[in-house]
């Protein structure tokens, strides 16, 4: 496999052991895009500008929390954000800032970030501050699902016994109304209406991270996810909506064994080295899949054109942002 990938087995190659919500949500959209993403990594040339908004934005309202737990003003903390928003966004190498597009692009960020910080300056939210005294915002996790590749030997032990984990990082752990939860920051150019909040109910990632949450707040109880999501607009200020998303312990124990399945499949799709495409994901909500094109033509020429307009990277579940 190339390029080389700690989240996989050293065993077989193609088998992926340490999850998070992106990789497992890749498989579960389809085996074929999973493995070109996924085990091949391979990406557009060209970066999502979704992508990069999201990231920014995240990262600001991290710095934000930071400063907030160090005692700093409310007008002291949104100038760190946006300080690391505007120097996050300057293109050292054009000398020119991110351009992104009408919706996103780098005023629509720093409006989002101060509109955003301003609405919540008395949050009823409060974050939880950890041991070592740091907010609990961008909190890495990794813990083990209990269960291992299905085919390994029963004699192994030590460190040639590889099990299945689940990795990923909390956007910021809080407490409201007496219970704790996951608050996460969304931002998107849909209305924020009921057919966009319906996305939340069943979704990958949210499960993920409330059966993270459990892990790692030890005997505390996680109610759900909270949604701060934000509809950028071109040309007027963003909107907010607040919705909370629970998950119920029977949820979670019905995700997890569904876990044990999926991850039964990857193996064999590992094993075998084939990965079927599902041919129902590739054009969906009226967006075509990225490698729609890879897959219509046939399997012997697939990696030249591949070659030509696509590049390679990787992704790891392993890299650590914050505490684990």
């Amino acid at each position: 496999m190339w390029p080389e990938n700690t989240a996989f087995s050293a065993k077989l190659p193609a088998l992926q052991l340490y999850w998070d919500s992106t990789s497992l949500g890749a498989l579960k959209k389809c085996p074929r895009y999973y493995e070109l993403s996924m085990v091949q990594g391979w990406s557009t040339r060209q970066r999502s500008v979704d992508l990069d908004f999201g990231i920014h934005l995240h990262a600001a309202r991290e710095r934000y929390y930071h400063a907030r737990a160090k005692g700093e003003s409310h007008e002291q903390s949104v100038d760190a954000a946006l300080q690391h928003a505007l120097t996050a966004t300057w293109d050292q190498t054009l000398n020119r800032p991110w351009q992104g597009n009408q919706y996103k692009n780098r005023f629509t960020l720093a409006q989002a970030i101060v509109d955003y910080c301003d609405k919540w300056e008395h949050d009823p939210l409060v974050t939880i501050i950890r041991h070592n005294k740091a907010p609990a915002v961008e909190v890495s996790f990794r813990f083990p699902l209990g269960f291992r590749p299905t085919t390994h030997d029963e004699k192994d032990s030590g460190e040639e016994n590889e099990e299945f984990w689940l990795c990923g990082h909390l956007d910021r752990v809080v407490e409201f109304q007496g219970r704790t939860w996951i608050s996460d920051l969304k931002s998107t150019r849909s209305e924020l209406n009921e057919r966009y909040v319906k996305q939340f109910k069943v979704n990958n990632q949210f499960s993920v991270y409330v059966l993270a949450g459990k892990i790692v707040l030890g005997t505390k109880a996680v109610a759900g996810i909270i949604v701060d999501a934000c509809q950028v607009l071109a040309t007027q200020p963003p909107r907010f909506k607040r919705v909370l998303i629970e998950r119920t312990e029977a949820q979670l124990a019905e995700f997890v064994q569904g876990l044990h399945v999926l991850l039964a499949q990857a193996e064999d799709y590992a094993r075998r080295s084939f990965w079927p495409q599902n041919e129902r994901a590739c054009f969906e909500h009226g967006r075509a899949c990225e490698f729609l094109e890879i897959c219509s033509r046939s399997p012997s020429v697939r990696e030249q054109w591949l070659k030509a307009d696509f590049t390679k990277r990787i992704w790891d579940p392993t890299q650590v942002r914050g505490d684990i």
